[in-house]
């Protein structure tokens, strides 16, 4: 297939993989369904340009009436589950949190408007996953909403940083000094923290070394707070289809419902959990 792109380019894609195309062995393109994503990776990009810590943007734009963005492409295995490919990953993930963010208030990248507060941001994340949950009849991750709102509600002023938001193992590939994260589009500007249990949670660390890697005990109300707010945007995930397979969705939301029981935010079983009258 051959691609024209940008000023007159021309890319010959040979693979593709969701919604990557390869053209080549050195340049990826990026499709998205929705706009926000784009501006979202694109942003985080420009921040992180010349780090070394993600790929390079090569350009961005509409193609067939789609948003995309051409990057380089980043080789190599995702970091194994092992212990020295963890620490690896944890110490990119805080390099990121160390790179300049200017005077961007908090939230997402794209898009512009008043300056936002952080607990704001949060509430009106956790507010968009409750509208779901009511609309889907999930009577207890809708109270568990409530009790996360009041905890976001209580967290201290913080210093901003840039989160890559989603730091799972599938999203840092290579390895040494060739580690990079990849996939941007849930970047925002926020407290550290919250990335830090995010990553906690995706690489399922054990309670005792959360204050390791978090600099707080895994029952912290900073960190109980975030744990809240992740196990929701996870369950929020596996209810809207945004996960593989109906199994992967299941297993997913049950993990998501036992951590918001474990903060005392919900009764969990697994009937309480039926969507509509019909598991995941």
């Amino acid at each position: 297939m051959s691609t024209r792109f940008g000023r007159g380019n021309t890319f010959i894609a040979n693979r593709m993989s969701g919604n990557h195309v390869a053209l080549g062995p050195v340049v990826v393109a990026k499709f998205y369904e929705e706009r926000w994503r784009q501006e979202t990776e694109v942003s985080a990009l420009r921040l992180l340009r010349h780090t070394g810590m993600a790929p390079q943007l090569l350009a961005s734009g509409m193609l067939r009436g789609r948003p995309v963005a051409v990057l380089s492409r980043v080789g190599g295995p995702a970091a194994a589950a092992q212990a020295p490919a963890a620490a690896e990953a944890l110490e990119l993930l805080r390099r990121v949190h160390r790179v300049p963010v200017g005077t961007r208030s908090a939230g997402r990248l794209s898009g512009a408007g008043a300056p936002v507060v952080w607990q704001d941001y949060l509430g009106a994340r956790v507010a968009a996953y409750r509208e779901v949950f009511l609309d889907l009849r999930l009577t207890e991750p809708v109270r568990a909403c409530a009790a996360v709102t009041h905890a976001v509600g209580q967290l201290p002023p913080t210093d901003l940083a840039l989160l890559h938001n989603d730091p799972h193992r599938g999203n840092f590939l290579g390895q040494g000094r060739w580690l990079r994260l990849i996939d941007w589009e849930l970047a925002v500007v926020g407290d550290p923290l919250l990335d830090l249990v995010r990553f906690c949670w995706e690489w399922q660390a054990p309670a005792e070394q959360w204050s390791r890697i978090t600099g707080f005990d895994h029952e912290h109300p900073r960190v109980r707070a975030y744990r809240g707010v992740h196990s929701l945007s996870r369950l929020m995930a596996a209810v809207s289809g945004a996960t593989d397979g109906a199994r992967g969705a299941s297993l997913l939301a049950q993990r998501c419902m036992q951590e918001l029981s474990a903060l005392g935010h919900t009764s969990y079983t697994e009937r309480s959990f039926e969507r509509s009258g019909t598991g995941l």
